[in-house]
């Protein structure tokens, strides 16, 4: 199931990069990214290596994290400079909603850069197994994300407005792994079904797809 810019990926920063007087501030800088399989961590450092190389003395430097929900909370806190955010998220974190309301949290001291690029829901299957649609997931085992991640907002979403809750385990089987553990785990056939919100091309896709061909899942049965 594929649903082109449904979630768009920002660029936030919580830090003035230049001085006053508009020379270069001596600055090092946290970029806060994702997991090393998804697109937030190369991207994050592909950006960081140009400001490097662009800007004098400036260092920044990226690292990985649990992704948009974690680096939104760690903007909130000053605990980086600049991070990568699904939009949703990004607004769920600036207005105090979704996941942020259970915790009482409400971030303000971050501002948008801009668009980076669209992301993808790549929700899929083995191609020669039973599963062809979502109501196939009924009891299937499906990774969702890492706990509390963008992904796993977007999963309980979307799946939920197709009828699958798998937050009491009454219809799906939930595995919270970051990307590169589910490439593995669907390799090694413990997991039935992925739901992923990432770019093209990614790397734990391309990795599964070397052995094991997909089979993109409708969100209403074939007709």
């Amino acid at each position: 199931m594929k649903q082109k810019s449904l979630i768009m990926s920002l660029v936030l920063c919580a830090a003035l990069i230049f001085a006053a007087d508009g020379q270069a501030a001596k600055a090092n800088l946290l970029f806060a990214s994702g997991s090393v399989a998804g697109t937030f961590y190369p991207l994050a450092g592909a950006i960081a290596q140009v400001w490097n190389k662009k800007i004098p003395d400036l260092n920044v430097t990226a690292t990985a994290t649990g992704g948009s929900l974690e680096n939104v909370r760690l903007l909130g806190s000053k605990s980086t400079e600049i991070g990568l955010a699904m939009n949703d998220v990004a607004f769920y974190g600036y207005n105090g909603t979704e996941f942020f309301q259970a915790k009482n949290e409400k971030y303000k001291n971050f501002s948008a850069i801009g668009n980076i690029y669209p992301d993808t829901v790549q929700l899929f299957s083995r191609k020669n197994g039973p599963i062809k649609n979502i109501a196939d997931l009924r009891g299937k085992k499906v990774v969702v994300g890492m706990q509390g991640s963008g992904n796993e907002i977007s999963a309980r979403q979307v799946l939920g407005l197709n009828g699958m809750d798998y937050k009491t385990r009454k219809d799906i089987n939930p595995f919270y792994l970051s990307y590169a553990e589910a490439a593995d785990q669907f390799k090694d056939n413990l997991i039935d079904a992925c739901y992923f919100v990432v770019s093209f091309p990614n790397a734990a896709i391309q990795d599964i797809n070397v052995m094991h061909p997909r089979r993109p899942i409708r969100s209403t049965p074939a007709s």
